[in-house]
């Protein structure tokens, strides 16, 4: 029982850790998209004029404000499920009651960042990446990979070592 516990006490800890990157990288986001697309506006407006026929709309502004929005909207929903995510796994980390619901959410943040990170991948051997994305973006990507893995794999673990601890209180009584 005392090895559960101090398992316990060791995954729980890497949960609060890890809860608090998943935080940070929903920060990091927010920043590499607005630096994105600040540094490279024309390049935006660019690929958007390729991708769409903006002469369809009559005001190109409106357009491009849309898209925007929708852009930022995404990336919004993005930080909010990282933040249900980091803020559950710092929950169950410091052992207060945390539903199965961030679990759940840190698998398919896990399946998120894989995506993320092979796209970025994509682009860089397409061609279409800058020194941002060549040099840093894997390598962020690939740490936030690594910290959801192991977020989801502690989350199951902290679940599976309580149930197993209050079954040996119980069968011990």
């Amino acid at each position: 029982m005392e090895d559960l516990e101090v398992s316990l006490r060791r995954r729980s800890d890497t949960l609060y850790v890890s809860g608090s990157a998943m935080i940070i990288f929903g920060l990091w986001s927010v920043i590499r998209f607005t630096l994105s697309l600040t540094t490279h506006d024309a390049v935006v407006t660019e690929q958007l004029e390729q991708n769409y026929d903006p002469a369809a709309i009559a005001d190109k502004q409106v357009y491009y404000f849309l898209v925007y929005v929708l852009s930022y909207g995404l990336l919004g929903m993005d930080m909010l499920l990282r933040l249900l995510v980091g803020l559950g796994a710092r929950r169950e980390g410091k052992g207060r009651k945390s539903g199965m619901g961030y679990a759940v959410l840190s698998v398919f943040m896990l399946l998120w960042e894989f995506w993320q990170l092979l796209l970025v991948i994509l682009n860089i051997f397409e061609g279409r990446a800058y020194v941002m994305d060549v040099v840093i973006t894997p390598v962020v990507q690939f740490s936030c990979l690594l910290c959801a893995a192991e977020l989801s794999w502690n989350a199951v673990k902290v679940k599976l070592i309580k149930r197993r601890l209050k079954k040996e209180v119980r069968d011990a009584a």
